[in-house]
């Protein structure tokens, strides 16, 4: 990084570090034992936790993973990457074994439809998504030093059902970005004498491949 501050950190590091107790607590909820026990919410859950922590340990790194969810751990260890990329892909297993045939969260007050902002509830595109994301972490991890997965977890992933849909949520267009900068407005939230900065690494790619007619 070329820039760092604390409207920076607070932009990046604080929403995701924040998360894991949200995620923790629905885990916790839906999980064995759980008030609202379901294991078709758990296997949902499962595959949101892979999401984040990809997304998560992608953007810093090391981060605290295994201890992060326990409550009697004040300062959870920071696991390294091949550690996270790992407990990922083990998630993304036991969510895809839980899943199964399964199409539905169940029925009645555990029937999941249009709540799901995703698939609507359709819990084989949740498995397609988690095969995927199964996917793209192992070709993220492939040949990086020490690893010894990534191929075992690519046959598996492509054997599976990929996703051929976009888990993604439509975007609201009554909402201004000047009132709520969540939808779109990645600029002005980091404003205050420019808090973007372009990294050595793409300054240097682009300086050591600049074509020589446009230095004519």
């Amino acid at each position: 990084w070329n820039y760092w501050n604390a409207l920076t950190d607070n932009g990046s590091w604080g929403p995701y570090a924040s998360y894991n107790s949200t995620l923790t607590s629905y885990m916790n909820l839906v999980g064995e034992g759980g008030v609202l026990e379901n294991e078709q919410y758990y296997a949902l859950g499962l595959v949101m936790k892979s999401l984040y922590y990809h997304t998560f340990t992608d953007m810093f790194g090391a981060i605290p993973y295994s201890e992060a969810s326990n409550p009697d751990i004040i300062t959870p260890v920071y696991d390294d990457q091949k550690t996270i990329y790992k407990g990922i892909i083990a998630d993304l297993d036991t969510a895809i074994g839980l899943i199964g045939s399964n199409t539905t969260t169940g029925v009645g007050p555990q029937l999941l439809t249009d709540n799901d902002l995703f698939f609507n509830g359709n819990m084989q595109d949740w498995k397609a998504l988690a095969n995927s994301l199964k996917l793209k972490v192992a070709m993220r991890a492939h040949e990086a030093v020490g690893e010894d997965f990534s191929v075992a977890a690519a046959t598996q992933a492509i054997t599976g059902v990929l996703g051929d849909k976009d888990a993604m949520i439509t975007r609201d267009t009554e909402i201004s970005t000047w009132a709520n900068a969540v939808y779109g407005d990645v600029w002005h939230p980091f404003y205050g004498g420019g808090h973007w900065y372009v990294g050595s690494v793409l300054l240097d790619l682009l300086r050591d491949n600049i074509d020589p007619r446009l230095t004519k």
